[in-house]
């Protein structure tokens, strides 16, 4: 018999969490891609901003944290990206209340596109992981810009990311 997918009903599955990350936490690797034309025509340029949970420290401190920025080449792939992981074991005792995968916030940009946005994209260790953008282009009077400048990463230890 097949769940039912309107039933509100929470199963343990939904309760569980990403295991808090250590000194032994293991690595996934995310590469993001991005093309137009129903995935016929690669894009160069697109800015993404990868964003991962903050450390739970203040009620008012971010609930996440800029962890790094990729831009794709002219192939519409940018360079891979090492991103922390839990280790699968830690998920794979019954009634563990951990999820065997860390995850990520990933936004896209670029002038003349719409931008968009990948929520809880799963990252498991040892898989590389591929976050694929259908880039949508803008009539010409929406004149949409991507934001530019100079962006502070708050850190680049994972460590004090996740």
């Amino acid at each position: 018999m097949y769940p039912d997918l309107n039933s509100t009903q929470k199963t343990p599955a939904d309760s569980r969490v990403p295991p808090p990350l250590s000194d032994d936490t293991s690595e996934g690797t995310l590469i993001i891609s991005a093309g137009y034309g129903n995935r016929a025509y690669p894009l160069a340029g697109v800015r993404a901003e990868i964003y991962v949970p903050a450390e739970e420290s203040a009620a008012d401190a971010p609930r996440e944290v800029l962890y790094a920025v990729r831009e794709t080449d002219d192939s519409g792939i940018a360079p891979p990206l090492t991103v922390p992981a839990p280790d699968a074991a830690l998920s794979e005792s019954p009634g563990s209340p951990f999820l065997p995968y860390s995850l990520v916030r990933i936004r896209v940009y670029r002038d003349g596109f719409a931008p968009q946005e990948a929520e809880q994209v799963p990252i498991f260790s040892g898989i590389r992981s591929l976050q694929y953008f259908e880039m949508v282009p803008l009539s010409e009077g929406e004149g949409y810009q991507a934001p530019g400048g100079i962006f502070t990463i708050v850190s680049d230890s994972a460590e004090n990311n996740l």
